[in-house]
């Protein structure tokens, strides 16, 4: 405190002015030295007494004597010059007696209680303000990372575009620019994805700072008040909204196959996001389909009965439920789900939008002639596809069947014990063929579309590998091994809001999971 020349308060002397150089915290009063040591030592309790030397520099006086003091002399908001003794918790201020004997319902406590608790709890948020700003700079960090990895993808991309341009001739230079450009804004829409991600990391560092101050200046403060109204406006959330840990958006420059005109394709990558999975213990399931409304249908054996059933399956956000189990006769290789909701069982069977339904026919021996049978909704037999264009049997066991959204028929076909896939346009000719000729052994088991043309392939009854497909039979990216957790996969499906079920038998239990194809 700055030194001041004041009259003694006790004994108003004015020749003791120049030695009135004392206050008294708890009675508010200046005091010179005589009276000090003399009238006011006699005061009842005066040795609890908070007296300081105004001569003494600021800093150095202890901030709490005079919260201590300046708590003791609340006034009531409600009630003039009435002393507040407690602090209600549910009206969040200090009350007065006055107060409680016009409400008898307050829940009291103590001031020097409340107080202390309050500037305990502004203390930990305070230190957990400054652990979240110590977490910023490496939150940060790794946005910066994401955006300088998306940024190189998009470079490589770029050079891999402009090699292509150089190598086909002049006229191609015009598809090169609308890729580039694609490109361009692709990569403008991730920056926007990174920039809004900077944005609320800095609007919630500036937040976290605003709070700080405020709880430093509320703590530096020489009024108790300030403490108990402080905390109920502190609006601190300790976990940042906004995870950095999304999609890591990346493409591909696909070229054609062989030595044409055609410049190539840009493609978005898609990936795989598994929301969640649950467990069934003491079953196998060999399929599961449905697309109309909630209703999912699985086949399954129940290991210790050795039977096999079938039943509707509804997932929750905690578990799978099995309802409405019926036994069936014998082991079911595919089935389908017709408009109305009827299962339909054969090997190798689809139901289509259209009403008609697709069913796979072969002979007894591997290597032998099969086929498509297409029935109409009357099940009667309008056509069958059995042989291309040169004449050339097209299906040795047509397994699984689906349509895509262009109408292509997918089916999974064994020949020799190896497995592929084989698209056929509506007409019946053969479009692509997928042979994944980088594995050693393809044995898919179950195939499914998305609305947007993807197509989704297992590929062996005992690998824990999904492929994906552009709707033209090109290899895109697969799923599954480090990257997602999964096993055994039986079966697939996708259901009416593109949820993706991937069924595994493990052992004597099945683990189905549940995510979404981005």
């Amino acid at each position: 405190m700055a030194q001041q020349i004041v009259d003694c308060q006790f004994c108003d002397s004015s020749r003791n002015r120049r030695g009135a150089r004392w206050k008294c915290l708890n009675c508010d009063l200046i005091l010179c030295e005589n009276c000090k040591t003399g009238k006011h030592s006699r005061i009842k309790n005066s040795n609890q007494h908070r007296i300081i030397d105004m001569q003494t520099p600021e800093e150095t006086i202890h901030i709490d004597w005079i919260r201590e003091v300046d708590l003791q002399k609340i006034v009531c908001i409600g009630h003039a010059n009435r002393k507040c003794y407690h602090f209600c918790k549910d009206c969040k201020k200090p009350i007065c007696t006055s107060c409680i004997l016009e409400n008898h319902d307050h829940n009291l406590v103590e001031l020097e209680i409340i107080y202390k608790d309050q500037q305990q709890r502004l203390n930990n948020i305070r230190r957990e303000i400054d652990k979240d700003l110590q977490t910023l700079p490496g939150i940060i960090a790794k946005i910066s990372q994401e955006e300088e990895e998306i940024s190189r993808n998009c470079d490589e991309v770029r050079q891999k575009i402009e090699q292509r341009e150089s190598e086909i001739k002049e006229q191609a230079t015009h598809d090169a620019k609308r890729l580039l450009k694609d490109l361009e804004e692709f990569r403008k829409t991730e920056n926007t994805v990174i920039s809004l991600k900077q944005q609320k990391v800095r609007e919630y560092e500036e937040s976290l700072k605003h709070q700080k101050n405020n709880i430093q200046e509320t703590l530096n403060s020489q009024k108790a008040i300030s403490i108990l109204t402080t905390i109920g406006q502190i609006d601190k959330k300790i976990a940042l909204e906004y995870t950095v840990n999304g999609p890591k958006q990346k493409f591909i420059f696909k070229t054609p196959s062989s030595h044409c005109i055609d410049f190539g394709t840009l493609i978005r990558l898609p990936e795989l996001y598994i929301n969640r999975a649950y467990q069934i213990e003491d079953i196998n399931v060999s399929g599961l389909q449905g697309k109309h409304g909630n209703n999912t249908i699985m086949v399954f054996r129940k290991n210790k009965l050795g039977e096999y059933f079938l039943g509707n399956v509804s997932f929750s956000d905690s578990k799978c439920i099995i309802s409405n189990e019926k036994q069936i006769s014998d082991y079911v290789f595919d089935f389908t789900i017709t408009k109305d909701g009827i299962p339909k069982k054969v090997r190798g069977i689809h139901a289509c939008d259209s009403g008609n339904i697709l069913v796979g026919f072969s002979g007894f021996h591997d290597g032998e002639q099969g086929g498509l049978l297409v029935l109409n909704e009357e099940k009667t037999h309008i056509k069958a596809f059995e042989l291309d264009k040169n004449n050339e049997k097209i299906f040795s066991f047509p397994d699984k069947i689906t349509t895509n959204k262009n109408g292509d028929i997918c089916v999974i076909d064994h020949r020799f014990y190896v497995g592929r896939v084989v698209a056929l346009n509506e007409e019946g000719h053969v479009k692509w063929t997928y042979n994944a000729h980088d594995m050693e052994t393809f044995n898919p088991c179950d195939i499914v579309t998305t609305s947007t043309g993807l197509v989704i392939i297992t590929t062996d009854y005992h690998c824990n590998i999904v492929h994906i497909l552009s709707e033209n039979g090109d290899f895109l990216t697969k799923f599954g091994g480090d990257d997602v957790n999964i096993s055994m996969v039986r079966c697939l499906n996708n259901d009416h809001e593109e949820n993706l079920q991937i069924a595994c038998n493990i052992s004597d239990h099945v683990e189905i999971y549940v995510g979404k194809i981005l």
